[in-house]
């Protein structure tokens, strides 16, 4: 037999280079051995196949790849071979050039005389819509024993184990384009893509293109802005959500997190044992302020408590070095006062019957021995006397201040001034200052003009990082369940219908997917009560528990 050509010939080592001759002698030496192996002009490819690698000839027929052009249509289609496929045997694979798009979920493909079957992805996922991408697309087609199905291997859409596209974000950082391969063919509701941040967020209102359709405004939980960072930076991988109904892209995963409303009335005041505001809070401190930039506290209060300049700003109640009182028209200043104390005194010429008591007092000067009290006056009954004023004499209180001061602790006054998003207030200053920036209007850019926070039903916030959940807050929630790694079920109480509503998850893992059995599973329908969460991580994708998870259902 023919020797193969020496390896440095072909691998590029030979020094000096291979010359031309020198490969032509080497892929003739090539020729000569396969034909010493395999025989000439060999009739029998399987057992050639068979000869080349570990399996058995059966091991081959079993897994023979033959090619066919597809009749019928793109969701029902035949195909006939030579040689025939006589019967369907574990991993049997065929290649196929379709005849037509499939336009359902559950297509079929009839080989030879065999029974007909349903063709699936993956794990047995049905298509998408145009997954056979029409005619002259060329599928390859696999059967599985245990499915008793076609596994289509080449799916124009793709297979994603996460079930969420991934791809480097293009564009600027307040302008993001996604592009994926294979593409993106529909933009439907519910929609969830991962893309790799090239940036950080500058605008409150960034927004996102998914392929060529129309690019639509970011925004986080229910409608809310973004703030500033948001989008943390390069490499922060940003899981987004399509909303349909309001032309919306939801950032499951912003990098300050969702915080639900805090349901206090603008307006309210409230008093904290910090030297700064909370978040939606004004210093009540007398201050004017904007009324552009909080018209929402303007429409409240008005000028009930200053008109400001008149036309642009408005003033601040001003609880500093004050107390509040209950009355039913605000704003009016009520001065510091005491009530008035009386007392009375009885004197006559002698003195020998004057008296005193309350907070006067009397003291006999120049006295004698015997007379009034026990002092002695002279021999004409006269004496000198002197008489005091001193309220603390009648109660202790009079003297301890040079105001009306109870007993008192000092804390910080301040004003509800805006709902309780930081995300939505992220240019205005906890100082009060008047320059503040203008709150931004909702992005206009392909989105309707009015898009109005939706009424949440129910929402919790919890820590599963420890392996047990960690309920930090919530509304209407009546228990988290932690299902498994990664998995959990939120119970609500008997006020929601889950099933009814729209549910938004967030959490400070990878992805965050609604209602699935699990990871890599089925669809899992939410109950009147309950809802699924499932979160993972990593590259490839792995189950995780976070520390941070925003499970929120809607309207």
């Amino acid at each position: 037999m023919t020797k193969l050509p020496p390896k440095e010939l072909l691998d590029g080592t030979k020094d000096p280079e291979t010359t031309t001759g020198e490969f032509r002698t080497a892929m003739g030496q090539m020729r000569d051995y396969l034909g010493g192996l395999l025989g000439e002009n060999s009739a029998d490819k399987e057992a050639a196949r068979a000869a080349l690698g570990s399996v058995s000839p059966d091991d081959v027929r079993q897994m023979r790849y033959i090619c066919g052009h597809a009749t019928g249509t793109g969701d029902a289609f035949f195909a006939v071979f030579d040689p025939p496929v006589e019967q369907l045997t574990d991993a049997t694979t065929v290649t196929i050039r379709a005849i037509g798009r499939n336009e359902t979920a559950t297509p079929t493909f009839k080989a030879d005389e065999t029974s007909e079957r349903v063709i699936v992805k993956g794990t047995g996922m049905p298509l998408d819509c145009g997954d056979i991408n029409g005619n002259g697309h060329w599928i390859d087609l696999r059967y599985d024993e245990t499915l008793n199905k076609w596994v289509l291997l080449n799916p124009a859409t793709g297979i994603f184990v996460s079930g969420v596209p991934s791809t480097q974000a293009g564009g600027t950082a307040n302008a993001i384009v996604g592009c994926f391969n294979p593409p993106v063919i529909e933009l439907k509701n519910g929609l969830k893509v991962s893309v790799r941040a090239k940036a950080a967020n500058t605008s409150a209102e960034p927004y996102f293109q998914l392929e060529d359709f129309a690019g639509y405004p970011i925004v986080k939980g229910i409608n809310q802005p973004l703030i500033a960072g948001d989008i943390a930076g390069e490499g922060h991988w940003l899981d987004l959500q399509f909303d349909e109904e309001a032309l919306i892209w939801i950032l499951q995963n912003p990098a300050s997190g969702v915080v639900c409303p805090s349901g206090v009335p603008v307006g309210a005041i409230g008093y904290f044992a910090m030297q700064t505001p909370p978040a939606g809070y004004l210093k009540a401190d007398g201050s004017a302020v904007s009324r552009a930039t909080y018209p929402d506290l303007f429409a409240a209060i008005r000028t009930t408590f200053g008109e400001g300049d008149g036309a642009s700003t408005f003033n601040l109640p001003d609880l500093i070095d004050r107390f509040a009182q209950g009355n039913s028209v605000p704003g009016l200043k009520i001065k510091a006062g005491l009530p008035n104390i009386t007392g009375s005194l009885s004197i006559t010429a002698s003195h020998q019957g004057s008296s005193a008591s309350g907070v006067f007092s009397r003291t006999q000067l120049n006295a004698a021995s015997g007379g009034l009290g026990g002092v002695q006056f002279n021999s004409s009954g006269c004496g000198q006397s002197l008489y005091s004023f001193d309220s603390s004499v009648s109660n202790a209180i009079y003297g301890a201040s040079n105001t009306v001061q109870p007993p008192a602790l000092t804390l910080l006054p301040c004003i509800k001034a805006f709902d309780a998003y930081p995300a939505v207030q992220a240019g205005i200053s906890v100082t009060n200052a008047i320059d503040v920036p203008t709150r931004v209007a909702r992005s206009t850019i392909a989105a309707p003009a009015t898009i109005g926070p939706h009424a949440s039903k129910a929402w919790v916030n919890f820590d599963a990082s420890s392996g047990e959940v960690l309920i930090r807050n919530a509304s209407h929630v009546e228990k988290v369940i932690r299902v498994e790694k990664g998995v959990f079920d939120i119970i609500f109480d008997g006020s929601v219908q889950a099933d009814c509503c729209t549910v938004t998850a967030s959490s400070s893992a990878l992805i965050s997917a609604v209602n699935l059995e699990n990871f890599t599973g089925d669809y899992f329908p939410p109950a009147a009560n309950r809802v699924r969460v499932v979160t993972a991580s990593g590259f490839p994708t792995q189950p995780v528990d976070p520390a941070d998870i925003n499970v929120v259902v809607n309207q």
